[in-house]
């Protein structure tokens, strides 16, 4: 698939113009309908606006819009007109809108983006925070009359950069990842097929667009290939999961993208008052991308499920990354996720994926086989390659790789080199399949022991009365022992269980009963004391340096 991104949405809205591409939904169900000449042509109408307030071809525009058509318009546009569209999260209302505003302008100010395309609403948000950015002319999307104007050519080249995706940002500054339009074109190519793409396909995403999953998976792939979607807003669907159940009933989707927390709260947090009716038989794929995915959360899904058409084989699993443009595997009906039962002693202590049936096993559960073109190695400390079976970091090498992160050249060279991305992420390979087993730099280490954090969490999370989906679980170096302490911070659903001992002492049973080795520190914390990124992820290391600040107790070396 050659060319540039806008080339197929154009082909589109010359052949198909009242075709749509997505459906955008409001939390009552209603909702507007984008078609092809709607995403063009009001595209083509922000695009002027960008070039009018300052924005020039090959230039950063900043887009900051709630969920709604203009997003959309405001994402595709930028690209008609030649500009670099960077999407950031508006700023929610439980931050501190001053640090929202802060970081935007350090963003802001590194990319050197000219242009800012938002609402009135967030624009009047970030006026009254004092923090100074008048670098950036602003373009109201809700202020900006229908007029229309003739539809841009394509100024970009196959190598010019299309987009930048944002991290996260667990910790400092988000890094850019720019990705050329060559890079994206080829992962639509690659990834299409291995997902079996058919033009009765449906998606269905309450995925915000700032982050890669949303944006490539369930914005960019579909536009160009002409897939419709139906989305709702992450703020919506986290207050009324529901919705997105009730949609993929009512428009007959197929195809989903979330993350293994979403297949948990989708599974507890809906009553079959809310789905009454409702099938989910339209669906053959529930695609669970994050790092690791469960088994377990499959298993419970399918049971809450299995009464409105969802089966075991319906559940899928990615790995992907915005330096990969989004995926790098993917299981399939061709190709299931494998679940694996692995001895313990042997993964843990020795690093090691040895299967075993009984006694003390863990389970790993694949996130697919690489995509065609793509290749996967598994390397030590000194990036030599491990035998199979052997954890270590994963090593990636794709045509679908980002070009560094912008101007970040030291963090670029820390995970670019001689053409291979590395990751950051520990797993091993198996007949093919990909496991990934968690984050290297989230390791703890007791004693000489290996521990990983998302292992200790999940058997604090199981403990009634600790608030599910927020914990965390830290190795914090102490000089005096010369190791690491385990400290894990778990929030409670009840106020009333802060600093419960009785609570607490299920908690340290929990953990000792699975693992040899004992909480140092537990602390038991309100609910929404623990930090998340944009994407919605517990971020360990602001969440380490909270509990530095506030809570730790100053350790010494002893003298």
């Amino acid at each position: 698939m050659a060319g540039t991104l806008p080339e197929p949405v154009l082909r589109h809205y010359r052949r198909d113009p009242d075709r749509v591409y997505v459906r955008c939904l409001d939390a009552d169900g209603s909702g507007e309908e984008v078609t092809y000449r709607r995403l063009v042509e009001r595209g083509a109408q922000l695009s002027a606006a960008m070039e009018g307030a300052g924005g020039a071809p090959g230039g950063f525009v900043v887009v900051l819009l709630p969920h709604s058509p203009d997003l959309y318009c405001a994402l595709f546009g930028a690209m008609l007109g030649g500009h670099v569209p960077a999407l950031l999260p508006v700023p929610s209302f439980k931050l501190d809108p001053a640090y929202q505003a802060a970081e935007l302008d350090a963003l802001a100010r590194h990319i050197a983006a000219a242009v800012l395309v938002t609402d009135a609403q967030t624009a009047g948000r970030l006026d009254g925070t004092g923090v100074g950015l008048s670098h950036l002319r602003v373009v109201l999307c809700d202020r900006l009359p229908a007029a229309a104007v003739p539809i841009p050519e394509t100024r970009a080249s196959e190598d010019d950069v299309a987009l930048l995706q944002h991290s996260s940002g667990s910790t400092g500054l988000k890094k850019g990842v720019a990705l050329t339009h060559r890079a994206v074109m080829r992962q639509i190519e690659t990834y299409a097929p291995t997902l079996g793409l058919r033009p009765d396909d449906h998606i269905a995403s309450w995925l915000p667009l700032y982050h890669d999953m949303g944006l490539i998976a369930c914005a960019i792939l579909p536009a160009l290939l002409g897939v419709p979607v139906t989305a709702l807003s992450p703020f919506h669907w986290v207050t009324r999961p529901a919705a997105l159940l009730r949609a993929v009933d009512r428009h007959r989707c197929t195809l989903a993208w979330m993350p293994n927390f979403a297949f948990e709260f989708l599974a507890a947090r809906v009553r079959d008052s809310q789905i009454e009716g409702v099938s989910l038989a339209s669906m053959r794929a529930w695609i669970n991308c994050s790092e690791p995915t469960l088994a377990e959360s499959h298993r419970r899904f399918v049971r809450r499920y299995a009464s409105r058409g969802v089966r075991p084989e319906h559940l899928w699993t990615c790995y992907a990354a915005a330096e990969a443009t989004f995926a790098m595997t993917q299981s399939s009906d061709r190709a299931p996720p494998r679940v694996e039962g692995l001895d313990r002693e042997a993964f843990i202590g020795n690093g090691v994926a040895v299967p075993a049936d009984a006694g003390a096993v863990m389970e790993a559960m694949s996130a697919g086989v690489p995509l065609e073109g793509t290749r996967i190695r598994i390397v030590d400390g000194e990036g030599q390659d491990l035998p199979g079976r052997r954890i270590g970091e994963i090593a990636v090498q794709s045509e679908s790789l980002f070009s560094g992160y912008f101007r970040r050249p030291e963090s670029t060279a820390a995970v670019l080199r001689d053409g291979w991305y590395y990751s950051g992420d520990l797993g091993y390979l198996s007949d093919g399949h990909l496991f990934v087993t968690g984050r290297k730099n989230d390791l703890i280490i007791v004693a000489g022991r290996n521990y990983y954090p998302q292992d200790i969490e999940r058997a604090v999370g199981e403990v009634r009365g600790v608030h599910e989906g927020r914990v965390v679980a830290l190795g914090v170096d102490d000089p005096a022992l010369g190791t690491q302490r385990l400290v894990v911070l778990a929030e409670v659903d009840d106020p009333a269980l802060v600093d419960d001992l009785d609570l607490a002492s299920r908690v340290r049973e929990s953990v000792a009963a699975r693992f040899d080795c004992a909480i140092d520190d537990l602390r038991l914390l309100p609910h929404m004391w623990l930090l998340k990124t944009s994407s919605g992820k517990i971020a360990r290391a602001p969440n380490r340096q909270r509990y530095l600040r506030e809570l730790a107790t100053p350790v010494t070396n002893g003298d």
